[in-house]
């Protein structure tokens, strides 16, 4: 199957797009193309939208008005269209009616039909029974399959433990305090459970906090191994961490990290601050995942070594492959035949 991926600029929204296509893999064989979508003027994107979902203007005219260098290889009725991410929205839609093939696109549709999509992804539970949207965990690249090998855990003793740092968000509005206090408590779990650290920023992280971690890396090296700077290294390393990691922690900002502890069936707990906020969806999402008691929620003023050790014990790691469970609800919608001996 020849598999067009449409990307932004965007790490979190292209890695769920390959999130999907690993999963079709283990469906059928797939040939990926890889095009880079560069939207011409975001203003004007819900105009293009009315006029081309009331077919006032054609496939071809919209992808030449909306997008930059817009440029597709050959296709055929067979080629499947997948995408996520706003900017790749109108590109995915158009593609799939020009061409006849079937499209998935992962996220909302802002307000575009389901008619124009043969899948929808979303995480949330509320669209689970409506064609033709497919929901389960946010798709992502960690195969459990390829991580370190994992027994169950009671304790943090002697553990290697991963802890990815966010930053502030519309919903999520983290103080100084909350970063001192976390410092600290890595350093007192390593020095009475002789636990050791691998720490990551990420892209919203403030340069005072990467700043603040990384000097206290450099003071305690015997408690964190390694202290990566998302500036410097890009997007990616934050997957390694969480597949060598016997717990998993996150700043509860991202559940897209927080779904990648999941899915590499690693034991997470999400730190939050005093200050939190977010949609009923983003809500019942966190909810799912510890109704499952794949993770463990936690303020970060609640914080301490000894909270930490006790939540370790309640957790139970998801034992299914997050790949599989995608891959056959893909196939369901889609209508792809494959066994499920692989």
């Amino acid at each position: 199957m020849q598999v067009i991926v449409l990307k932004d600029d965007r790490p979190g929204h292209y890695h769920q797009s390959e999130g999907v296509v690993l999963a079709l893999s283990r469906i059928t064989p797939v040939e990926v193309v890889r095009v880079d979508v560069h939207r011409r003027n975001k203003p004007l994107a819900r105009y293009f939208r009315t006029l081309f979902v009331r077919g006032w203007i054609s496939p071809n005219l919209l992808l030449s008005i909306a997008y930059k260098r817009f440029k597709l290889p050959k296709l055929s009725s067979n080629s499947l269209i997948v995408s996520a991410g706003g900017d790749t929205l109108l590109a995915n839609v158009a593609v799939a009616k020009k061409s006849g093939c079937k499209n998935i696109f992962v996220g909302s549709t802002r307000g575009v039909s389901d008619q124009f999509f043969s899948m929808i992804h979303l995480i949330y539970d509320r669209y689970k029974n409506r064609p033709p949207y497919v929901v389960t965990l946010k798709p992502n690249t960690v195969d459990p399959d390829q991580a370190k090998l994992l027994e169950q855990r009671h304790s943090m003793k002697d553990a290697e433990c991963c802890l990815l740092v966010g930053g502030t968000t519309k919903s999520y509005l983290y103080k100084d305090s909350d970063w001192e206090r976390l410092i600290d408590v890595v350093r007192s779990t390593s020095e009475r459970l002789e636990c050791r650290w691998r720490v990551s920023t990420s892209r919203r992280t403030p340069p005072e906090v990467v700043e603040l971690f990384d000097d206290f890396a450099k003071q305690y090296p015997d408690c964190v191994l390694e202290f990566i700077n998302y500036e410097n290294s890009g997007p990616g390393t934050a997957e390694r961490l969480i597949m060598n990691a016997d717990v998993v922690f996150v700043t509860e900002d991202s559940n897209s990290m927080i779904t990648e502890g999941v899915a590499a069936q690693r034991p997470v707990v999400s730190l939050q601050p005093d200050s939190w906020s977010g949609s009923e969806d983003e809500k019942s999402y966190l909810k799912m995942l510890e109704d499952n008691k794949w993770m463990k929620r936690l303020t970060i003023s609640e914080l301490s070594s000894r909270k930490l050790e006790e939540l370790i014990g309640a957790i139970s790691p998801m034992k299914e492959n997050h790949l599989d469970i995608l891959a056959e609800k893909i196939a369901d919608r889609l209508g792809i035949s494959y066994s499920t001996e692989r």
